[in-house]
């Protein structure tokens, strides 16, 4: 790769989700446990959790 930006699929999916769960007034958790459950993949392996959907919010709002 020669460091270009790829898209991810499942990452854009992902946040496409968060989006509108958001918007439909989901809070932080609910949309970090419908991630988990619906088996989205963190982009570092780890565990979806509320802070990491704020940051990841907060990141695109901005």
């Amino acid at each position: 790769m020669d460091g270009a930006l790829v898209k991810d699929t499942a990452e854009q999916t992902a946040l496409r989700l968060m989006r509108s769960m958001r918007k439909d007034g989901c809070s932080t958790r609910d949309i970090a446990t419908v991630l988990a459950a619906e088996g989205y993949p963190t982009k570092r392996g780890g565990r979806w959790t509320s802070p990491v959907v704020a940051r990841i919010l907060a990141r695109q709002a901005s």
